[in-house]
């Protein structure tokens, strides 16, 4: 089974930069964490996109 935790801290989501800046490039880590913060203001969270389990 697959766990998977939604990063809340500062330092979880400076932990996330390396594989968000592989999807997009032009992030900056200096901005990393205010952006996300802003998005989380605004009412984005981030899903993960898991295949659909058997039966769905």
């Amino acid at each position: 089974m697959i766990h998977i935790n939604l990063a809340q801290s500062d330092a979880e989501i400076e932990r996330c930069f390396p594989t968000m800046q592989l999807l997009r490039p032009h992030l900056v880590a200096s901005e990393f964490v205010t952006r996300i913060r802003r998005q989380q203001v605004l009412g984005f969270v981030p899903q993960p996109n898991l295949p659909p389990k058997k039966g769905d």
